[in-house]
């Protein structure tokens, strides 16, 4: 978890590859998405509706290995998110064992973004989405920190860092 550009994708993926684990990127799934509601409000900055990423995410859990964990990234973002993954990961026998919080100032990820030279990363986007992140996600994380599986991590360091001091709370 974390703001956008905080590097959320990267380890998400350099983790799943270390423990040989099923990646669900819900960021993946909803670019994916043919539908024009979820393309509309993805291009505005605003989050997706929850029923929406919520359909994504379960098939993807559904149809992921059953054999092998499941990293996710960029989901949940609201408190209800987070209660319906409860729910889902225990239909499907799985349970959330860690949550890493990627922290980085917003100057940074507004660095980061300019970058990234995304559709989704123009700098008025990028403004609503952090306002989005201070405003809903910083309760699912406090919701994580609150039931003990919640490590933060300095999302300033390099990349390789970053990994490495994921890799220390495992």
């Amino acid at each position: 978890m974390g703001p956008t550009g905080a590097g959320k994708s990267l380890q998400a993926h350099l983790l799943a590859e270390h423990l040989k684990m099923t990646l669900i990127s819900s960021g993946d799934l909803l670019r994916a998405s043919t539908d024009p509601d979820i393309k509309h409000r993805m291009e505005a900055g605003d989050l997706v509706r929850s029923s929406d990423v919520e359909h994504l995410v379960e098939d993807a859990i559904r149809q992921a290995p059953k054999d092998k964990g499941i990293v996710l990234d960029g989901f949940p973002r609201r408190r209800t998110e987070q209660e319906w993954l409860n729910v889902i990961l225990k239909q499907s026998g799985l349970n959330l064992s860690k949550v890493f919080l990627i922290e980085v100032p917003k100057e940074v990820s507004l660095d980061r973004l300019e970058e990234r030279h995304r559709t989704d990363d123009e700098k008025e986007i990028i403004k609503h989405k952090w306002l989005e992140y201070i405003h809903t996600t910083s309760r699912v994380v406090e919701g994580y920190r609150e039931a003990g599986i919640l490590a933060k991590i300095d999302g300033t360091l390099t990349p390789e860092a970053v990994t490495a001091e994921i890799k220390k709370h495992l």
